[in-house]
Formats: C-alpha cells, sequence, structure tokens
C-alpha cells in the first residue's frame, strides 16, 4: 500500500500512535546532490505497514512529522543517521525516542555494524532478497517488487525490535543504549558547524601553513556544495582539491596552469572567488583557523601501548559478548595512546568495562592473566609499588 493521499495519512498515522513503537525506513537518492532526495518512506506499527509516496502532489506530510515527534511511541530504525537525517532535513528536528537495531545488535554481539540482511537471517531464519536496493526510487509509478521490497525493511524490523529489545532488558544494559540513542539525538550530527566539520578533515599535506589552507578550501567547498546542492565532488574532487593547496595559486592564470579545475570555474568567476580564499587565508595567523588535529604517531614509543590497547579491546568485547567497535574505535585508541583526554570510552558504561582498565595500562599497572578453570582472561591491578 503507497500512501499518496493527505488526509489518508493523516487517519493512518493516528491509528500508529497508538502503539508503543513504529518501525520506519526510506529511500533516497543522493548520488548527485548535497542533500538525500527522499523518494519513499516506510511505516510498521505491529498490526500494519505502509509506504508514503513523499513526491505525491500536495501530499501533507505534517501527521507524519506529528508521528516522528511523538514521545509516547519508539521510531525503530536500522542504522538510522542516514534516515534520521532525511527527516531533520524535512522537519528541523530530530525524531524521537530513537531505538536503532544496528547499535543493539552490536552490543548484543552480532558484530561491528551488523546489516540489517544478516540480522533478519540470524534474528528470524529468513532470507532478504536484497537485489531492488539500488534501483531507481524516483521513478514512478514504483513496481510491485519495489514496494515488497522496501516493505521488507520494516515488517522484519518489528520482530527483530522485539527480541533485541528483550536481550537487552535481559542484559542489564537498557542503559547502555540509552546513552547511544542520545548521540542520535544530537542535531549538530545532523546540521555540523564548520568547526565539527574541520574536527573530520583528513589532511593530505605536511606542512602547518598548507594545513590550514586545506582547512579553508575544504569549507569553501563544503559550503559552495550545499548552497548548490550538489555532491562535493561535483564541485571540486578531493585529489584536484589536494593539487590547489600544494600549488596555491596566486592568481586565476596560475590555477589555469592546474588540471583538473573544471571549466565553469572559468566562465562564471569562480575561479576568482576560489583565488580569493587562497590568498585571504594565506595571509591569516594560526589563531584565526580551527585547530588541527595533532598526527597521532602509533609507532614508535607508542607502539607496544598500542598492541595493548587491542588486545584488552579483544579481551573486554568477549568477555562482554558484544562488537568491540561500539566499545572503542581505532582512532580513539590513538588519542589515547596520544594522551588526549575527551574519549568516548572514559565516560559513561565504556568506561566501567574498558576505559577504567585502558587508564591502568597506561600507566604500567594492568596485568592479564588466563584462568584454566574458568576458561577466562582476569585482569589484576598492581597497587602500592607491588
Amino acid at each position: 500500500m503507497i500512501v499518496t493521499n493527505s488526509q489518508e495519512l493523516k487517519e493512518i498515522c493516528q491509528r500508529f500512535a497508538t502503539h508503543p513503537f513504529v518501525t520506519v525506513d526510506t529511500e533516497f537518492l543522493r548520488e548527485f546532490t548535497y542533500y538525500s532526495k527522499l523518494c519513499l518512506i516506510q511505516l510498521a506499527s505491529p498490526e500494519e505497514a505502509i509506504c508514503i509516496d513523499p513526491l505525491a502532489e500536495g501530499i501533507d506530510l505534517t501527521p507524519l512529522f506529528d508521528l516522528m515527534l511523538n514521545k509516547s511511541v519508539v521510531k525503530v530504525f536500522h542504522s538510522a543517521r542516514q534516515d534520521i537525517e532525511n527527516f531533520y532535513m524535512l522537519m528541523k528536528k530530530v525524531p524521537a525516542p530513537l531505538f536503532d537495531t544496528q547499535v543493539a545488535a552490536m552490543v548484543c554481539g552480532y558484530g561491528d555494524s551488523v546489516g540489517y540482511q544478516q540480522l533478519v537471517s540470524d534474528l528470524l531464519n529468513i532470507q532478504i532478497d536484497k537485489g531492488m536496493r539500488f534501483t531507481n526510487w524516483e521513478k514512478r509509478p514504483l513496481s510491485e517488487a519495489q514496494e515488497q521490497y522496501a516493505l521488507s525493511d520494516v515488517t522484519y524490523l518489528r520482530d527483530v525490535y522485539l527480541i533485541l529489545k528483550k536481550k537487552i532488558e535481559d542484559s542489564g544494559r537498557s542503559s547502555w543504549i540509552e546513552e547511544e540513542m542520545n548521540l542520535l539525538l544530537d542535531e549538530e550530527s545532523y546540521n555540523p558547524s564548520d568547526a565539527t566539520i574541520a574536527k573530520k578533515i583528513k589532511y593530505n599535506v605536511k606542512s602547518e601553513k598548507l594545513k590550514f589552507l586545506y582547512q579553508d578550501l575544504y569549507l569553501w567547498r563544503e559550503h559552495r556544495a550545499k548552497r548548490l546542492n550538489r555532491s562535493k565532488r561535483q564541485v571540486l574532487r578531493d585529489e584536484t582539491l589536494q593539487e590547489i593547496v600544494k600549488a596555491h595559486p596566486k592568481t586565476v592564470e596560475d590555477l589555469k596552469n592546474l588540471r583538473g579545475i573544471p571549466s565553469t570555474f572559468f566562465k562564471h568567476n569562480i575561479a576568482e572567488e576560489l583565488i580569493a580564499v587562497i590568498n585571504k587565508s594565506l595571509e591569516k595567523e594560526k589563531e584565526d583557523f580551527y585547530p588541527i588535529p595533532v598526527e597521532k604517531n602509533t609507532y614508535g614509543a607508542r607502539k607496544n601501548l598500542m598492541l595493548m590497547l587491542h588486545l584488552l579491546l579483544d579481551v573486554v568485547a568477549v568477555k562482554e559478548g558484544t562488537a568491540s567497535k561500539i566499545i572503542a574505535l581505532h582512532e580513539e585508541l590513538v588519542w589515547f595512546a596520544s594522551d588526549e583526554e575527551n574519549i568516548r570510552f572514559m565516560q559513561g558504561w565504556r568506561y566501567d568495562i574498558f576505559g577504567k582498565y585502558a587508564l591502568e595500562i597506561k600507566k604500567g599497572n594492568l596485568f592479564f592473566s588466563y584462568n584454566p578453570k574458568t576458561y577466562q582472561v582476569e585482569f589484576h591491578v598492581k597497587k602500592d609499588g607491588i
């Protein structure tokens, strides 16, 4: 069933609002645009499942938005971030409350970033055909096969949710999930500031001066892509951006000597704009830029510490029956080894099961031993110099 009528959507959302949870998924296109083009919304309650056509002429999605913000109804997604971003772009708010079955599966030990297809197979012994995944969801009318595929993403999710929810509750890890869902509720994740974007830049140049220039050009490209709603690579490819930084041309004529510059740059004054950004950046002081993370060295003096941290992570993951990736990421271990303090695993439940032991390793106070009677690895913390 594909809903294209505003009144029908309103009645359906009113029915869905009487249930404790709904499962949600979206189909979208984002190959050539900065923002996703939402093409289909799938929704299921414990009693029914529908597809909503957001491209239908004149359809009012307000009842759906009200449902997404209804505090009495849990919105269940699998790998929620992109779907949430789609709703955020429309509503300017994050759906809540949330439950992400991919995160829950990681907590329950089903591996790192387990896919929906695999999870349905593992928990329900049902095989999903993902052959329709990359079809054109913008084209109308949708085929029956597309509709059935889309609905399968929310119908099986109902049982997956109930199974994982019970496992989480039985294991006493509801607070873990709550903490993870609070991260998904952070609007900064879906509308990041320049400072947040700058933290995620991978600086592919060595000199500090050129790293600062890279930052300014990266943000210039980001803003232009957003303004034009075009993908960043359509505005300027990564490798071309790097070449511009390395050459740091001072004039439009200098820019013409570089390969990979789109011809449109020289037809619509974009080249002049880019050169102005470069020249202004090269004149700025260090304090005028966002901080650039110090390169983390996992070798040399830190190599053995990194080996021990990875060993600890593997042991804790096995002991807790959870995916290692949800406890700590490799880059977080690198930051920790390089003496950064604001790290996710040094807070909350992660600190209790991993962070406090990582800290003792760093101090040289933690020892491992294997207990042949319990078949478990045990931790021993050295105290009072003993």
